[in-house]
């Protein structure tokens, strides 16, 4: 089975005189004045001379226009089809309509890729004026009249094998850019599954982290109330080492009176990094007693929860902020210490910034005031 002959290139012609247009069309498609050339016969040339078949054939595709206009719309409709032409050979007067320059010009802002010959009988046109008005250089040329069957059909062929390079090239490229492109989502997506995994790397290594440390402060805190002789020793060493666990500046303890008092009373137990500092806000707290419900600890004995205030100066149950401009807390979060469903204690804290809840800390703290809690039921139970 023999193969079938490729279409030949497409050129177009344009120009006012008909025989300009028949001595092209005899020159470049001879095809089509002499019907000698079969497919036989093409394949039989290629075979000898060792060259393909559109080699072989030796030949274009020639399409013919009068008028600048019609050329203009010739290669918009061969573009629009995806049968562009390759090259175009346009005179450079076509009354009435638009001259070769022109048409040139706007063929080149629908066909980017064809290459435009400008023939011309008049030596004073001026190839360097042409070049400016029809980009790029490289893609346009100048031919003089009368042009020489050989010179048409070298020029052509010439012409017609860069436009073939240019299209392998634009290829290659699309080729490339594909490429490219599926390598740069490809390595979108391994770093994006890298970051990841670096991040849940880091979220697992934070949380092993706080677990180690919470269970740290959980031992401290057993160590040094088993060793305490005194429920107020124990709660004390509790303020000291929460503090350090949290970094935060302040400690307090609040009691609740055996006799069945109505109000939490403050101790005199603190934890404060800088007394000086905190000495207003320390001796408004030790005169001030809550009820349940009322301040953050009348909330925490009326809930036997933990809590959190992201900022004191803010909150409206925090009666301590109406007696002081200024007591240089902000953040505060406060636990039950817990005999049963019994609260005996409240522990407060306080921080120098305003600090949104963090629920690990709370977690912990819930566990610290049960841990606490047995301590102050196994010395009442010693007392009796």
């Amino acid at each position: 089975m023999t193969a079938a002959i490729p279409k030949p290139p497409r050129i177009l012609i344009a120009d006012d005189e008909q025989a300009i247009r028949d001595e092209f069309l005899r020159v470049l498609c001879p095809v089509a004045s002499n019907e000698r050339c079969d497919k036989e016969l093409v394949e039989l040339k290629a075979e000898l001379f060792g060259r393909s078949l559109e080699e072989a054939t030796d030949r274009f595709e020639v399409a013919q226009c009068r008028q600048g206009d019609e050329a203009i719309e010739a290669v918009m409709e061969a573009r629009a089809a995806g049968r562009p032409f390759h090259v175009a050979f346009l005179d450079v007067r076509m009354p009435p309509g638009p001259n070769g320059i022109e048409a040139a010009a706007a063929i080149r802002k629908h066909d980017p890729d064809i290459y435009i010959v400008i023939v011309t009988g008049y030596s004073d046109d001026d190839p360097r004026q042409m070049a400016g008005k029809i980009p790029p250089a490289d893609k346009l040329f100048y031919l003089l009249k009368p042009v020489h069957a050989r010179e048409l059909t070298q020029l052509a062929r010439a012409l017609n094998e860069k436009w073939k390079v240019d299209q392998s090239l634009k290829r290659q490229q699309q080729e490339l850019e594909r490429k490219v492109a599926e390598r740069t989502a490809s390595l979108l997506r391994v770093n994006e599954a890298l970051e990841k995994e670096v991040s849940e790397r880091r979220r697992v290594e934070e949380a092993l982290r706080k677990s180690t440390k919470s269970a740290q402060l959980l031992q401290k805190i057993a160590i040094a109330a088993n060793q305490a002789s005194a429920v107020d020793e124990a709660m004390q060493a509790c303020l000291d080492e929460i503090c350090t666990y949290t970094g935060w500046p302040v400690g307090h303890a609040y009691r609740l009176p055996e006799n069945g008092a109505t109000v939490l009373v403050p101790t005199r137990l603190w934890h404060l990094d800088d007394p000086d500092q905190f000495e207003t806000f320390r001796r408004i707290t030790e005169a001030t007693q809550f009820r349940s419900g009322i301040g953050l600890p009348g909330r925490v004995w009326q809930s036997a929860k933990t809590a959190w205030i992201v900022d004191v100066t803010k909150d409206r149950n925090f009666p301590q902020s109406k007696l002081a401009a200024n007591l240089g807390v902000k953040a505060a979060f406060a636990f039950p210490v817990l005999i049963g469903e019994e609260v005996a204690a409240v522990l407060e804290f306080f921080s120098r910034e305003a600090m949104e809840p963090d629920d690990h800390i709370l977690h912990v703290m819930a566990q610290v005031g049960t841990q606490i809690g047995r301590v102050i039921e196994r010395k009442r139970a010693e007392q009796t």
